[in-house]
């Protein structure tokens, strides 16, 4: 949760970017290459932005590649319990442009998400539970019940989509 903590300090408040180049000693965000004589900082620069980056992308946005540069890929969002309430990412890749935007609301009983992928592409996808039965919970795509979903799972037509759980 700490990351998740600095990566949003990072992005709302520090550089609107995750590709911190320095702590300071002291633990504070900042640039000691501008001609500050800030003493030792320890360089985050490839390892910090990238891993989280991708972590936070894929597993967190849930928006993934499976196989062929996007040919096939899944939308797995985790969101229960992230305190995050929203969020927006996606990514380029030689089948063109994924984006995916989700929304939790109501101590995460709601969940929506919209979804932009290339077409000719194809994928499951799943909705998170937040402690429900299976039964109990009913997924929308593009407004229409999803009568295909047995709780967890669904396939969405290509291009822009709307799901909500």
């Amino acid at each position: 949760m700490n990351l998740v903590r600095c990566h949003l300090y990072m992005l709302n408040t520090f550089s609107n970017s995750t590709t911190i180049k320095a702590f300071y000693e002291t633990g504070e965000l900042m640039y000691p290459f501008y001609g500050l004589e800030l003493g030792g900082y320890i360089s985050h620069a490839h390892a910090w932005s990238t891993g989280p980056t991708a972590s936070l992308t894929l597993h967190v946005g849930g928006l993934s590649p499976v196989t062929d540069a996007g040919k096939t890929w899944e939308f797995v969002p985790h969101a229960a319990g992230t305190d995050i309430g929203e969020l927006r990412t996606g990514y380029t890749l030689a089948t063109g442009d994924f984006t995916v935007e989700w929304t939790t609301k109501n101590q995460d009983s709601y969940f929506i998400a919209n979804l932009e992928t290339p077409q000719n592409t194809t994928d499951p996808i799943s909705v998170p539970t937040f402690g429900k039965s299976l039964n109990s919970i009913e997924v929308s795509i593009n407004g229409n019940m999803d009568q295909r979903c047995t709780g967890y799972g669904a396939t969405v037509v290509k291009g822009e989509n709307e799901v909500t759980a």
